[in-house]
């Protein structure tokens, strides 16, 4: 048990410092954000990386975790439960972002964005794609005890962030359309960082015995998900409708200050999942679980 406790101390504490260091890299954009969009945009930025959060609820749909639940990465002699759920994820996230891409029109006017601002949705479309084909080789990562190259990829993929905000806001003013290109070619490298990942376990196969498995466990989690996040985020987009865009925005600046409160549930949940999926069916189990969660 002391083995078990120390192991999961250490990637705790790894998945910690990414976590701390990456919010407080995002947190320097609160000020370059203030100082240059206005409330209003600000608003607007808010309220659409609000919807983003809740439809990458839909986009992932628990998949990622049944990908570990049912994962054979400690002996890796089947390469399936990898494949079967990236190709699953990449088929829906394709329609999805397709969809919402032609669409983009109404569903900027249903979000209360601006008609000269609904290009903004098409990048949205694209940026949850992209993040949606990293969640599988991120939990490989995880359940592969990787916390360090884990940790490197989600450090660099902030500080690439920042950069580019900087860039698209400060160097070429492009207001909220700079923000989300911003996030777009971010989500782009961190797909290309994560891509040797998906190189050496993605096949040409889909296991069609493996999928109602994976269906079943990560379905029932969906309205979990999406509860957990409308708690997270909903409050900007019903704000934005009972006020204005300004308002929104002086909300959202003042809301990141608390960013910090979010810190220690963060580090602890990117180690926990692996870590007691992985030991579910071990002998001993509950009473290392129950240790932990005592401490």
């Amino acid at each position: 048990m002391l083995w078990e406790l120390k192991r999961f101390g250490r990637e705790t504490l790894v998945y910690g410092l990414s976590t701390v260091v990456g919010r407080l890299l995002n947190f320097l954009l609160l000020p370059l954000y203030t100082h240059c969009l206005s409330p209003a945009d600000y608003g607007v930025t808010a309220t659409v990386f609000s919807y983003i959060a809740l439809c990458s609820v839909l986009y992932s749909h628990g998949m990622d975790f049944a990908f570990m639940r049912f994962s054979k990465s400690a002996g890796r002699q089947d390469q399936d439960d990898f494949s079967t759920p990236f190709w699953s994820l990449l088929a829906t996230s394709l329609i999805f972002s397709v969809l919402i891409h032609v669409g983009a029109g109404p569903l900027a006017e249903l979000a209360k964005v601006p008609a000269p601002l609904s290009d903004i949705i098409r990048y949205s479309a694209w940026i949850m794609m992209l993040d949606t084909l990293c969640l599988i080789p991120f939990a490989d990562l995880r359940l592969a005890h990787k916390p360090g190259t884990y940790a490197g990829i989600k450090v660099a993929n902030i500080g690439l962030n920042i950069a580019l905000n900087y860039a698209f806001l400060v160097l070429l003013p492009l207001g909220v359309r700079g923000v989300f290109l911003a996030s777009l070619l971010t989500a782009c490298a961190t797909f290309a960082m994560v891509s040797p990942v998906i190189m050496a376990r993605l096949r040409p196969r889909f296991d069609r015995a493996l999928y109602p498995q994976l269906a079943r466990f990560a379905l029932p989690l969906l309205p979990a998900g999406l509860a957990s996040m409308m708690v997270q985020v909903i409050d900007r987009p019903i704000l934005l409708r009972m006020t204005d865009e300004a308002t929104a925005g002086l909300y959202q600046a003042n809301y990141r200050l608390g960013i910090f409160m979010m810190m220690v549930v963060n580090m602890f949940d990117a180690a926990w999942r692996p870590f007691f999926i992985q030991r579910a069916a071990s002998p001993g189990a509950k009473e290392v679980f129950a240790r932990i969660l005592t401490y």
